[in-house]
């Protein structure tokens, strides 16, 4: 806490957290701390204590119970709210949990406590306890002291950015989960800077690609994620991030060549929970190999054999890591058994990692297990605690956990079990028991049945002869096709839909009724995976994870997606005597057209009166100088008007140019993709910001730098050395990317909108590096340019159903 004490000391009126709800400032987020703090301190917990938090994601309030338990000396316990909730009990068992803070801040007493301890945490009580999977079945519980956690936030300071480093300006995504340690990474980025922390629903984030576009409207400038989440998105929606950090799972080296070519700086780390978040961290370039580098600074590590020996340089061995992050297990069976003392190297305590890695000087790598351990979507999971639980369903007698890797960096779970004699197992049955008591990335996509599970001469286990799965669980226990008892595709759109499915989920068939995560075994990932692979086909309408969890079958995502298909034709893309449905325009009442004509002309009447306000106030100030005309010789006269005439048109210039920028935030905030009805409140919020954003001063500097600080404090995204000048000042600046180098030659129209049957539909512009876009041109809403992207003079680059038109490297005809 004192880290975020002394940056709010600093920036008091700087945003801390922003959740799209509602923007508190580090002055506002101590208020709230000390609030809830109070009520803790009213139940007794405080120093020594251990509190659960179990809050949604996505929320400041999440992040304010984390930091409110902190504040009083306590140490948290996260949970998610999507985990079971008998996972849930477990953990607040094991962690002897006191109070458990909920939902709207309620608070849930577990445990009789002694009254309130008050004072101040000391250096080696801990801070946080995170638990992770355990192999004995129950998960483990891993304590970090507040020495180990201000050491590491202080440590990462010191890597990253240190040519530019993060301030005010920067905002910090947090999108992992508060129960996964590296989200302890996302806040501290935040606020051992000043920055402002930027929290994503957990479901929003599994959104994939249209996740990156979040993130571009949000404008997100540091990440830290996994690779299975960097791997779904573009280069265009990670264009305003200046530093990424990878982290929780192996990089592929092609993906870690894409995102090094993308941001300014990208990291790969590793770091156990036992060993506070990071130890190692290895900038990636794109041409070097992907490693997990060299320790923090504080961190000591060491590649040693079997018999604790160090290996020789260049040999594989055991990583064990030592230094000031070393935590330590609530279990103190587990804790002696993993963290050992090397008299060799003079550690008394060191924990070993179980992870086979390569001795280099120049940089660690990571090579993998020496046990049953693996990495899901970033989580460590011990196969061995599935195992325990598949061993506990009724007709089960043996079982054993894999991995399978469909696609490149995508790593699924197997179950593989073997019945008692005469016995048979109903497959969704065990995959429902199994969701009801693991957390959704420890349960196996698939589930097959083995008539013995294979052996070594030893006894173990042979995972080597396991078969590859043949399917993942779905609707028919039985089947690898999933479509008995189901109805075929009764249109071109369904047969479309389910053939994309079936190959993302390693499936012959799909049926057209059966729920994408109920019946076949899909989870967020993959479902982004198959909304990426829809887009780039370009033979449907794209369909995003909202389309998917509102429609979780192929027939009725096709119904929604085919309602779409008949979108009106943009203006100007019309052919002769075409008009606006009536139906599809919607029919507006007299009096709410009358009404909003005279909002409208009030809104008018406000602004002439402004502009008389500011005359005036120029008069007066000039006033006192023209009255002294007949005192003063001619020439300090005359001067002393000029000065004065100048100072009032200064500042009239000066409120006049703010205006609409002020007028702007407060009426729209940001601009968003969207439908406005014609003649609606929002319609006339639309209107008054266009109408005073294209008379502000500003307007008249196109092409000059001036014109591009104007739109960029709009909310338009330029990169550095691009000129612009456009036919019209662009309304919906939020939705408008330019790239650096890129010139936007005279009478471009780029609005960022246009009119349809009875809406104004605004929409995302995005234009690469190094375009050039030429005179008298048209470039419409959806539309992407890539990098050195050219669009030829009185050309027009539009898209009739808005799916987005892509240029790369190409010149466009004239129309």
């Amino acid at each position: 806490m004192d880290i975020l004490e002394s940056t709010a000391v600093r920036f008091p009126g700087t945003s801390a957290i922003d959740d799209g709800d509602r923007v508190l400032s580090y002055r506002a987020l101590m208020a709230e701390i000390e609030a809830l703090g109070t009520r803790l301190r009213a139940h007794g917990i405080g120093v020594g204590d251990r509190v659960g938090v179990r809050v949604p994601s996505g929320t400041a309030e999440l992040y304010v119970a984390i930091l409110a338990v902190l504040s009083v000396g306590a140490a948290y316990v996260p949970v998610d709210v999507d985990d079971p909730d008998e996972r849930a009990e477990v953990v607040w068992a094991e962690a002897e949990v006191s109070v458990v803070i909920g939902d709207s801040g309620r608070l849930e007493d577990r445990a009789a406590l002694p009254g309130e301890r008050a004072g101040w945490p000391r250096p080696q009580d801990d801070a946080w306890i995170i638990f992770t999977s355990g192999s004995t079945g129950t998960p483990k519980g891993v304590a970090v002291t507040h020495r180990s956690a201000a050491a590491f936030v202080d440590a990462e300071a010191r890597v990253f950015l240190r040519g530019n480093p993060l301030g005010p300006g920067d905002r910090v995504l947090a999108g992992l989960s508060v129960a996964f340690d590296a989200s302890c990474e996302e806040m501290w980025l935040a606020w051992r800077h000043g920055a402002c922390l930027v929290p994503a629903a957990r479901a929003l984030v599994k959104g994939g690609a249209e996740f990156g576009d979040w993130m571009g409207e949000r404008g997100i400038s540091v990440v830290s994620t996994v690779p299975t989440l960097a791997a779904l998105w573009t280069a265009d929606q990670l264009r305003g991030v200046r530093l990424l950090i990878l982290g929780g799972e192996a990089c592929p080296p092609e993906l870690a060549t894409r995102l090094a070519a993308t941001c300014p700086e990208v990291w790969n780390t590793y770091g156990p929970t036992e060993a506070t978040v990071v130890a190692s961290a290895a900038r990636l370039t794109g041409t070097d190999p992907v490693r997990i580098g060299l320790p923090l600074p504080g961190w000591e590590l060491a590649v040693t054999d079997p018999r604790g020996r160090l290996v020789d340089w260049g040999d594989v061995g055991e990583l064990v890591i030592s230094g000031v992050g070393t935590a330590r297990y609530l279990d103190r069976g587990k804790d002696a058994e993993k963290f050992v003392s090397l008299p060799l190297l003079g550690w008394p305590r060191a924990y070993r990692t179980g992870d086979l890695v390569r001795a280099d000087p120049e940089g660690l790598s990571y090579l993998g297990r020496t046990d049953s351990q693996v990495k899901i979507r970033g989580y460590r999971v011990e196969l061995s605690e599935i195992e325990s639980v598949m061993l506990r369903m009724p007709g089960i007698s043996q079982a054993v956990v894999n991995t399978h890797q469909a696609r490149l960096g995508s790593v699924e779970l197997v179950g593989y079990y073997a019945c008692g004699p005469g016995r048979t197992i109903d497959q969704r049955q065990v995959h429902r028991q199994l969701r009801a008591l693991l957390p959704a990335h420890m349960v196996p996509a698939y589930l097959q049945e083995l008539a013995s599970i294979p052996t070594m001469t030893s006894g173990k286990v042979d995972r080597k002869a396991l078969p590859p799965p043949t399917g993942r669980v779905t609707a028919s226990p039985s089947s690898t096709t999933a479509t008995s008892s189901t109805s075929p595709p009764s249109s071109a759109t369904e047969a479309a839909l389910a053939d994309v499915l079936a190959e993302v989920l390693d499936l012959e068939q799909v049926p057209v009724d059966g729920h994408f995560f109920e019946d076949l075994g899909a989870n967020s990932v993959l479902m982004a995976h198959f909304c990426g692979q829809v887009r780039r086909r370009g033979q449907l309408p794209s369909v995003s994870m909202r389309d998917i969890y509102l429609h979780p079958t192929i027939r009725s995502l096709a119904r929604e997606i085919g309602s779409r298909a008949d979108v009106v034709p943009a203006l100007g893309d019309v052919g002769p005597g075409w008009e606006p449905d009536a139906e599809a325009a919607g029919r507006v009442s007299q009096a709410r057209y009358v009404l909003c004509g005279v909002v409208q002309a009030g809104l008018l009447v406000v602004m002439a009166l402004v502009g008389a306000l500011v005359v005036e106030a120029g008069a007066r100030w000039i006033g006192p100088a023209v009255t002294g005309l007949t005192a003063a010789p001619g020439f300090a006269a005359m001067l002393a008007v000029y000065v004065r005439a100048v100072e009032a048109v200064s500042v009239a210039f000066c409120a006049l140019a703010v205006l609409p920028i002020v007028l702007k935030w407060l009426l729209i905030g940001r601009w968003r993709e969207r439908e406005i009805q014609i003649w609606s409140w929002g319609y006339i919020r639309f209107w008054a910001v266009k109408t005073v954003v294209r008379a502000g001063p500003l307007a008249m500097f196109s092409g000059s730098p001036l014109f591009v600080l104007y739109l960029r404090a709009l909310g338009a995204k330029i990169g550095r050395g691009s000129v612009y000048f456009p036919r019209a000042v662009p309304l919906c600046t939020d939705l408008l990317t330019i790239g650096a180098g890129t010139v936007v030659r005279r009478g471009c129209s780029m609005t960022g909108y246009r009119a349809e049957a009875g809406v104004i539909r605004t929409g995302r512009i995005t234009l690469g590096d190094d375009v050039v876009v030429g005179d008298a041109t048209l470039v419409d809403i959806g539309t992407r340019i890539g990098d050195g992207g050219q669009l030829g003079h009185s050309s027009s680059l539009h898209t009739a159903r808005a799916v987005g038109s892509v240029v790369r490297r190409s010149r466009c005809s004239s129309c």
